[in-house]
């Protein structure tokens, strides 16, 4: 099969923090690199990079500003950051699951298929001066 980590995994030595490349099941090798890559993806603002503009998400402060009209914007923003920068994710769905404004949180589910078919599915979740967290919920036919 073959180690699936990207470059970056490889020259990092870890797929995200507390999860090493050595020591961990190569058959999770590939989530484990497009959960870190998503989390990296996330996380960026759009602009920050001058190479790549584009990449990254629009202000989430602003989206909480907005909200609740500019939820959909983020949804739209994040499907389309994943169709741009995640090549191994075809067919990508994301819809809203929570949202709790007392806590000015937002919770979506990025689905998608890997280029073997299976499906793959990631929890993200943005908190207010927080990281976006996101967590996969693993893989399935």
């Amino acid at each position: 099969m073959g180690m699936r980590a990207s470059l970056f995994d490889v020259l990092t030595g870890e797929f995200l923090p507390d999860h090493p490349l050595t020591g961990t099941r190569e058959e999770r090798h590939l989530e484990l690199s497009i959960m870190g890559n998503l989390n990296r993806l996330f996380n960026c603002r759009q602009g920050s990079m001058s190479h790549l503009p584009e990449y990254g998400l629009p202000d989430i402060m602003t989206i909480y500003r907005d909200a609740p009209s500019s939820i959909d914007r983020l949804r739209r923003a994040l499907k389309e950051a994943v169709r741009t920068y995640e090549p191994r994710l075809n067919r990508v769905h994301v819809e809203q699951t929570d949202v709790e404004s007392f806590d000015m949180r937002l919770v979506f589910i990025v689905s998608a298929h890997l280029p073997s078919g299976r499906r793959v599915r990631f929890k993200t979740t943005f908190e207010s001066q927080d990281a976006a967290q996101v967590q996969s919920l693993g893989t399935y036919a």
